[in-house]
């Protein structure tokens, strides 16, 4: 987030600078906790109804601020900006919930605590996420709103730790929603007297688990957390076939990681990565026409980690960065620490000699260079320190992200990868495609919909054609009658119409059934009084027909 000095800020942005906002009013919502759940509850419900009141008062629209990663408008609009966050480890809003049950750890949590705070909470009381992505500046409201951070094989997103939320609906109003199967687990009545509603209804929670900033304002999550656990993590360099994506394609992630990493079954036996990761080059089978070292097929760049016992070796964080962290890695890089020389082929690549698409995919791969083989040494960290900080730099990102069912990964690729390329190398954006595998996101209007879900990834530098390529990609899919979704807070083609085709359409095998975007709106009918409809709401919202 940057802003001007002076009593009121002239500018507002977003952390990727692709909202901005001129002169809005910026207010700090953040309430110290001192340790005393009580107090900080009754003080955060009083500030955020307060805040309600003056937008009512005034007639304008309010939208809180998570870490302002969204690349999409979700906090465009007019009027209040409010901000919760807060920097000091000892005001954090995060409590401990007591419970026999050691197994299934319970936190409460402020909305406006950070993803990578409460890492480092969980961590020092040997506690850890289930989830989270590779960025970890995202706040745990923020997380939820966009059903972001969604990267372990076998589990969903962020807001499938979710078991009850407190939403501030109105000037005088707040509810706490959990499952009916949960009502009153380990926060009781006396806790929430005066504060807030005790509503047990699976609709509404399923609604407000991804409530894209339109439901009123989160306050508190109670989250359910694992004991701690450390991952072991193996990067390797594979020349991609369709062997390779036909065992993601049917879920075969054991056998897919012992035919990338010979050393997979000694280590590891039968047992699934934790997670996988691909990232693909979107020209990697396009070599004719070009110099070397670039006419050559282009591998792709996998990681694969397995959960393990904690405490975990410390290990050097940058080695576990993502794609983004890579490219901006790449950026800030001496050409002294790449080999030969490297860094002057791409760093002319990208000033004058190649088309830059074909420089970011090798920079990402340059700065992939270790490739283990049978008997070398995966990597270990804590989950937390393997999801690290966004080493931001001065140049613009871009970021698109597709959902699709993961049995029809090769078609999709195909179709992604002809529509990439359908107006020559040329005019092809500068991105590299990453694949991610969710199963069983929660949520009506969770993205990865489906029950076995692939994410698709563009992640690159913003350009034009970064913007057409995303567009060409949503309509070949369509044509080619692949369903997907795309990512609530990236730089996608939502439209209201897709929008109702996608969560109102036909079954997609989602069990909590169809018409999800219309029982949104209902949920959001019941738990907004009529004047709140035109507060808590942003430009997106009402572009989708939401809000």
């Amino acid at each position: 987030m940057t802003q001007t000095s002076g009593k009121r800020p002239l500018k507002w942005q977003n952390y990727h600078e692709t909202v901005e906002r001129t002169a809005p009013d910026l207010r700090d919502l953040a309430t110290v906790s001192s340790g005393n759940l009580a107090a900080w509850l009754a003080a955060s419900t009083a500030a955020a109804q307060a805040l309600l009141t003056e937008a009512a008062a005034a007639g304008t629209m309010v939208q809180v601020l998570g870490g302002t990663w969204s690349f999409s408008r979700l906090l465009s609009g007019n009027g209040i900006l409010a901000d919760p966050k807060l920097v000091n480890v000892d005001d954090l809003p995060i409590f401990g919930l007591t419970s026999a049950d050691t197994a299934n750890p319970r936190v409460l949590v402020g909305g406006g605590v950070r993803i990578g705070q409460l890492n480092a909470w969980l961590e020092a009381r040997q506690l850890s996420l289930f989830t989270s992505g590779a960025h970890d500046g995202q706040t745990v409201a923020g997380a939820c709103a966009t059903s972001t951070h969604g990267s372990v094989v076998g589990y969903g997103a962020f807001q499938n730790h979710v078991r009850a939320i407190q939403l501030v609906t109105g000037p005088q109003d707040s509810v706490w929603l959990e499952p009916q199967e949960d009502r009153g687990a380990r926060v009781d009545d006396a806790l929430l007297a005066g504060v807030a509603r005790r509503m047990p209804d699976d609709e509404l929670f399923a609604a407000a688990l991804v409530h894209l900033g339109g439901l009123g304002i989160v306050n508190v999550l109670v989250l359910e957390v694992s004991p701690a656990y450390s991952v072991a993590v193996v990067r390797r360099r594979q020349l991609w076939d369709e062997g390779l994506s036909r065992l993601l394609q049917d879920g075969q992630y054991a056998a897919f990681a012992a035919q990338v990493w010979p050393d997979a079954i000694a280590q590891f036996g039968k047992q699934p990565p934790y997670y996988i990761e691909v990232i693909l080059h979107p020209f990697r089978n396009v070599v004719q026409n070009l110099p070397p070292p670039f006419n050559k097929p282009r591998p792709a760049l996998i990681s694969l980690y397995w959960q393990g016992a904690a405490p975990a070796d410390e290990e050097d964080a940058r080695w576990f960065d993502d794609t983004l962290n890579l490219l901006e890695r790449f950026v800030r890089r001496r050409p002294s620490e790449l080999p030969g020389d490297l860094f002057d082929r791409i760093a002319q690549s990208l000033a004058d000699t190649l088309p830059v698409p074909w420089a970011v995919g090798d920079a990402v791969g340059a700065m992939f260079r270790q490739t283990p083989d049978a008997g070398d040494r995966p990597r270990r960290a804590t989950w937390g320190k393997a999801n690290g900080p966004h080493q931001k730099l001065p140049i613009d990102l871009f970021n698109a992200a597709y959902a699709i069912p993961r049995a029809q990964l090769d078609g999709a690729l195909d179709v992604i990868h002809k529509a990439f390329l359908a107006d020559g190398i040329g005019g092809a954006a500068p991105v590299v495609f990453t694949l991610r595998f969710v199963q069983g996101a929660a949520g009506l209007l969770a993205f990865q919909r489906f029950p076995e879900t692939v994410v698709i990834n563009m992640d690159g530098l913003r350009s034009t054609a970064c913007f057409q390529a995303a567009a060409r990609i949503a309509l070949a899919l369509e044509m080619a009658d692949i369903p997907f979704s795309q990512h609530w807070g990236k730089q996608g083609e939502i439209t209201a119409s897709r929008v109702a085709r996608e969560y109102d359409g036909g079954n997609d095998g989602n069990p909590l059934g169809q018409d999800r975007a219309q029982r949104w709106r209902a949920a959001r009918a019941r738990l907004l009084a009529a004047p709140m409809h035109d507060i808590l709401t942003n430009d997106s919202l009402q572009d989708w027909q939401l809000g």
